[in-house]
């Protein structure tokens, strides 16, 4: 047997362990004995606790902030996208994770944004804005593109950060 446990100490503690249980038999095939190994797992078990907890808060965080966020991968399929990403393409999450960006911005729009996602891509930090003009008033998005590598260093592709800031530029025209 190979499996986890937790440890109870006469203090009515507890210790997470790993263990590993070898039934020893005899010629007849009976059992004989029990040998048992155990290692104290708490690090570990403390470890994934953080690393759960972190990502938890991350998501929160990510979930509640104004700006649209979003993960694309090196092969520009969208990863992860937040909630204020949902609202600025209007469409559910479910019809944008795994999909590139080709497929859901169109062509036109996807041609505007391209040059900086290879920027990005090459591990450059990219700030640029976009504009959106409509018949009541031109929308304007300050979008960032944040590299991210993997282990080896290599470029895994970038995080989207846009927000729109067309009050500001609009009070900058008015001024």
């Amino acid at each position: 047997w190979l499996g986890k446990l937790d440890l109870c100490w006469q203090d009515l503690s507890q210790m997470p362990m790993q263990g590993l249980v070898i039934a020893h038999r005899n010629q007849a095939g009976r059992v004989e004995r029990f040998s048992a190994v155990m290692r104290d797992i708490s690090l570990e078990v403390q470890t994934q606790h953080d690393a759960v907890r972190q990502a938890a808060s991350l998501h929160s965080v990510a979930e509640s902030i104004p700006a649209a966020v979003a993960v694309v991968d090196k092969e520009g399929v969208y990863q992860y996208i937040n909630r204020s990403f949902e609202n600025w393409l209007n469409l559910p999450r479910a019809q944008v994770i795994g999909k590139k960006g080709m497929e859901l911005l169109g062509e036109y729009e996807f041609n505007r944004r391209w040059p900086w996602a290879l920027r990005a891509l090459a591990g450059e930090h990219v700030s640029y804005r976009l504009d959106y003009p409509s018949r009541e008033r031109t929308r304007y998005m300050a979008i960032e593109y944040i590299p991210m590598q993997d282990t080896a260093g290599e470029a895994d592709g970038f995080v989207i950060v846009a927000q729109d800031v067309s009050a500001q530029v609009h009070e900058e025209e008015r001024l």
